[in-house]
């Protein structure tokens, strides 16, 4: 066919009764630049995972004769963590609807301008992951940072959850989410044996303690109990620790 041109329908075709449509460009995280979404995964990947910052990533592009300024790395990872926002809300949906969650918070430096020095913020993890108990869940964790680790944090992040149980250490904020009136009961907080048992390995290794000692190895006779029943249904695991649990840490108290 050939095709003919008018002001109504410019390079259209003779037989067409409309003009040559053509379908718009694909969208990109960056509109009209250069760097592709593969380009930008590797990008916030070595940031984030692999623990380079931008700074020693644009010396590794320098070398490759690539001038990056560290500026542009990071409005290129605004607008890809911008683009991400529906699935972020989509895994806090699932989040908020987990019957049990995990939270810990890790202090990380954060830049502060006009002191020429860093300040301390805190990376809040919230961790959903019934592998080991036997659900069919996707393992989920996602992160919020916040200038500090008050109980005012998890009480804002934690809003709107649903969940029952809290695994979480003995920080004091935590007790905070106890006392909150919530349509499913107030938090229950579950506690750790990873923390209770990292203090007396302290102990044992500063002065060869016999009670540290002897805890350490009842504390590995709970972890054999759990290893043998994880992934099992509830119930499975209930038994497990009522028959076999139990005496261990009633003998403990004394």
């Amino acid at each position: 066919m050939t095709a003919t041109g008018s002001k109504e329908y410019p390079n259209a075709c003779r037989r067409c009764s409309q003009a040559v449509a053509q379908a718009h460009a694909p969208e990109h995280v960056v509109p009209g630049g250069l760097p592709t979404e593969l380009f930008i995964a590797w990008i916030i990947v070595s940031k984030f995972g692999d623990h380079l910052p931008f700074y020693r990533q644009t010396e590794i592009f320098k070398r490759q004769g690539i001038n990056l300024d560290r500026g542009t790395l990071g409005n290129w990872v605004g607008r890809a963590c911008f683009l991400l926002m529906p699935v972020i809300n989509h895994m806090r949906a699932h989040l908020r609807g987990a019957d049990r969650i995990f939270v810990d918070e890790t202090r990380a430096p954060v830049l502060d301008p006009g002191r020429k020095a860093t300040k301390s913020g805190f990376f809040w993890a919230v961790v959903s992951d019934d592998r080991g108990h036997g659900g069919a869940g996707p393992p989920i964790v996602l992160f919020h940072y916040a200038p500090g680790r008050g109980k005012a944090h998890p009480l804002n992040f934690l809003a709107g959850y649903r969940g029952r149980f809290l695994q979480c250490d003995a920080y004091q904020s935590y007790n905070a989410l106890t006392e909150i009136a919530r349509d499913t009961g107030p938090w229950q907080l579950v506690h750790c044996w990873t923390h209770v048992r990292r203090r007396f390995v302290k102990r044992f290794e500063s002065d060869g303690s016999s009670i540290a000692e002897e805890m350490l190895r009842q504390i590995a006779l709970l972890y054999q109990i759990e290893k043998s029943v994880r992934g099992k249904e509830a119930a499975v695991r209930l038994a497990a620790r009522r028959e076999h649990s139990a005496p261990i840490i009633a003998a403990l108290k004394p």
